[in-house]
């Protein structure tokens, strides 16, 4: 409670005491009129603003370290996907088919967009890990 006080003390300036005013209200009632006046209305916008600026640094944050963790996660993907040597057993497997039609699933690029389905399934995979 002393600190308090001296706290608010040291808050009013010593030339306002000394201040005569004729309307008869002194510089340190307006002084513990305004700081009451913060503590009612002002105190809440402070709060309000703050919270506001936490939460936006929160979220930033947040999609910050999730673009990272999906960096990292697709770097082991790729990781995953050349050591399995998946795209070679796909074309190992699609070599057992006919030439026509093998030429039509290749025209249709269904190798890649196998390959590419894998990584997201595994990229998925890492994610949930995380």
């Amino acid at each position: 409670m002393k600190a308090l006080c001296l706290v608010i003390l040291t808050m009013i300036s010593f030339s306002a005491l000394a201040a005569d005013n004729s309307s008869g209200a002194s510089s340190v009632t307006d002084f513990f009129s305004e700081t009451l006046e913060f503590m009612k209305t002002g105190i809440y916008d402070w709060a309000d603003t703050v919270l506001e600026r936490i939460a936006a640094w929160y979220i930033i944050w947040n999609l910050e370290f999730k673009l990272t963790m999906l960096e990292i996660a697709a770097g082991m993907a790729d990781s995953i996907v050349s050591t399995f040597n998946v795209s070679g057993k796909i074309e190992q497997l699609l070599g057992a088919i006919d030439s026509k039609l093998l030429a039509f699933v290749v025209w249709l690029r269904i190798p890649e967009a196998l390959s590419m389905m894998l990584s997201a399934h595994i990229v998925r995979l890492i994610l949930q890990l995380f």
